[in-house]
């Protein structure tokens, strides 16, 4: 058992259709939503016991925002009589901006949620085709400022950089639009492309390309002094506050090594060095509960050389950086002995730099925090 507060984080595996660059689990059988939640009634019972107390609640997908606000209170109040939760918990949900409804947001601020999370991808029609939205450009807009009206002042927006024509402008040009909703929060993430899915294979046939090292750098760079400008703090690679009590504290315990427990088909938990994941399946997820069994399809124990290795890469990706004291107590090594020479350079580099005892990126360090965490 453990009573450290931990994250939960719950997906709903609805879409009214699926994007094409989109790797996480959904499925388009949204007739099944009163079922799941029954499934996730009994998959909270199974772990009352072994996480007892959150502090921030994580409602993603999927499509959240499909679910009704009485499937939404069903699955809040499951959430509070089977565990603890912190009375100043972040409680988050995901919204997609064609599913935006003034009524649902006030009645979601009144079930207790004080997050909103939207996403908007681009403000460019042509971006969205490519991607495979439902919405708008327009909806972003319109969805902003029902948020708002749903006495929201923490919410936060998605968008994508890196994709297919376009420019340094064009990026700024989106930027300027995210801006001018008064976010409290900004997620901008690289295109990526995932092995299996419809963009995929079209990358395989060469139907489009992807920008390079240099020009990937020149956006991450021009992201970084646009929204600094703007006064937001770049806390992490992809993520930007407005304030530092707008940091996503759900997402800090996955880079933080927090526990955090997930429910719902394929969601992932962590807790004591071990991680598992649910069936990334929903007939088999709710299989699984039916017959009172954990829907857990696979699990692995990290040891220290890979506890050491995610606490650098997971930790290079944040400005807070790494507690060199905290890492010398865990891992019984100092980094300034045993990657003497190696951090030498990379400091040299303008890469990383050492404050106050920690091991932080530079701007520039955040854009490769990948390689910097190998190097180490």
């Amino acid at each position: 058992m453990m009573n450290k507060p931990a994250g939960l984080y719950i997906h709903v595996p609805f879409c009214k259709s699926k994007c094409p660059y989109c790797h996480f689990y959904s499925t388009t059988e949204t007739g099944r939503a009163s079922r799941f939640i029954d499934a996730l009634d009994r998959e909270m019972r199974e772990y009352r016991h072994r996480f007892t107390a959150f502090d921030t609640i994580y409602i993603g997908g999927g499509t959240p925002s499909l679910l009704t606000i009485a499937d939404l209170d069903r699955i809040l109040a499951a959430v509070h009589r089977h565990f603890t939760i912190a009375g100043d918990a972040e409680t988050t949900v995901e919204v997609n901006p064609a599913d935006a409804n003034g009524a649902w947001f006030s009645d979601l601020h009144g079930l207790g949620v004080n997050r909103i999370h939207l996403g908007g991808q681009s403000f460019s029609a042509p971006a969205l085709q490519f991607l495979g939205r439902r919405h708008t450009p327009q909806n972003i807009y319109e969805a902003a400022t029902l948020i708002r009206g749903g006495r929201f002042d923490n919410y936060g927006l998605d968008l994508i950089w890196g994709l297919p024509g376009q420019n340094l402008d064009d990026w700024r040009r989106d930027l300027a639009a995210a801006l001018s909703l008064e976010p409290a929060h900004l997620s901008v993430y690289q295109l990526s492309v995932e092995p299996g899915t419809p963009l995929w294979r079209r990358l395989r046939r060469s139907e489009f390309s992807l920008p390079g090292e240099e020009p990937s750098l020149e956006f991450f760079l021009a992201t970084d002094d646009l929204l600094d400008r703007a006064g937001f703090l770049h806390y992490e690679v992809s993520n930007y506050a407005r304030r530092p009590e707008f940091a996503s504290r759900h997402n800090g315990k996955y880079w933080r090594h927090a526990p955090y427990l997930g429910l719902g088909p394929s969601a992932h938990s962590f807790q004591d060095g071990r991680r598992w994941w649910n069936y990334r399946n929903i007939n088999a997820y709710l299989a699984a509960l039916a017959e009172d069994r954990l829907p857990v399809a696979g699990s692995e124990t990290l040891g220290q050389k890979e506890l050491r290795l995610e606490t650098l890469f997971l930790g290079l990706r944040t400005a807070d950086g790494i507690d060199m004291s905290s890492f010398r107590r865990r891992f019984g090594e100092d980094l300034r002995e045993t990657r003497k020479d190696i951090l030498s350079g990379l400091i040299s580099e303008a890469l990383l730099i050492i404050e106050d005892d920690r091991l932080k990126p530079t701007v520039r360090g955040m854009a490769t925090a990948d390689r910097l965490a190998v190097l180490l």
